[in-house]
């Protein structure tokens, strides 16, 4: 997963919502700032983040059925809200585990089937520090790709073992998520 294509994203998303000079800025701004910060999450986790799993399932009357499938991620990023860094950053992961889901491909999840359930979201900020103050001329996307890094690495390493009902063709049986993959 390329954190600086997922920065660039939220920064495209913030530019267009809220500009860069501060010029417009009022006191919708924070919340429209979330929003646009949202969106570009949504958009990357829903057009790079694949979900890889191995299905094993029974075709009737008694055939075995076992392949691998890149499943996609679907749903929406809730904006984050908060009055703290680390209530903005938990508010992040909340969103995240709250509003996507495993999608379809060839293997497809009999029921809705939430894709993040594991916390630990982390987002230091003594790297956003650095990577401000290292670029003290233009710090925007080197802060952005701190944070989105942060969400790349929670997110590839959450995907422990989970198994959930699923279908292939005609057979039903048991997806299991093996690994968290970006195209």
């Amino acid at each position: 997963m390329s954190k600086e294509q997922f920065a660039s994203i939220i920064i495209a998303k913030l530019s267009g919502s809220i500009s860069q000079d501060g010029t417009g800025y009022n006191s919708g701004t924070a919340s429209q700032a979330n929003i646009a910060i949202a969106d570009g999450i949504t958009e990357y986790l829903t057009s790079k983040v694949k979900i890889s799993v191995a299905y094993s399932g029974i075709t009737p009357p008694s055939t075995p059925d076992i392949c691998s499938d890149l499943l996609s991620v679907t749903g929406k990023c809730g904006p984050p809200s908060g009055n703290t860094f680390a209530s903005w950053v938990k508010s992040i992961e909340t969103q995240i585990m709250s509003g996507f889901y495993v999608g379809p491909n060839l293997v497809t999840p009999i029921s809705p089937t939430l894709a993040f359930t594991i916390p630990g979201l982390i987002i230091s900020q003594g790297d956003l520090k650095a990577a401000h103050e290292g670029n003290m001329n233009s710090p925007q996307q080197p802060v952005w790709e701190v944070i989105c890094d942060g969400i790349i690495k929670w997110l590839e390493n959450i995907a422990t073992i989970k198994t959930f009902p699923a279908k292939h063709v005609s057979s039903t049986g048991v997806a299991t998520w093996t690994k968290t993959v970006a195209q």
